[in-house]
C-alpha cells in the first residue's frame, strides 16, 4: 500500500488487528497510527494513514464502506473502535 513500507511479513490488516487488541479495542486514530508505526517498524505518510483508515472501515460492519469481508474487526463508535471477532 502506498505510504507504508513494511518490515517482516505481517499484513496491514494483521497489524491493525494487533494494534486494536493492544488498546483493548478503543483508541483515537492518532494513537492507532503511533502504535502501528511501533509494531510495524514504519513511519506512516498521510497516504499510509489513509490506508489504515480504509482498512478499518473496510472491515467494520458499522461503516458505510464495509466490504463484507470474512469477519469484522471492529464496530465504529464515534472516534473509538471496538474489535469484534
Amino acid at each position: 500500500m502506498e505510504g507504508i513500507s513494511r518490515k517482516g511479513k505481517m499484513t496491514q490488516l494483521e497489524i491493525v488487528v494487533q494494534v486494536l487488541e493492544s488498546f483493548g479495542g478503543k483508541e483515537s486514530y492518532s494513537k492507532i497510527y503511533k502504535e502501528y508505526e511501533s509494531i510495524g517498524g514504519v513511519i506512516l505518510s498521510q497516504g499510509g494513514k489513509a490506508g489504515i483508515r480504509k482498512t478499518i472501515e473496510d472491515h467494520s460492519s458499522d461503516s458505510m464502506n464495509y466490504k463484507g469481508k470474512r469477519y469484522s474487526i471492529c464496530k465504529l463508535q464515534t472516534s473509538n473502535l471496538v474489535p469484534v471477532r
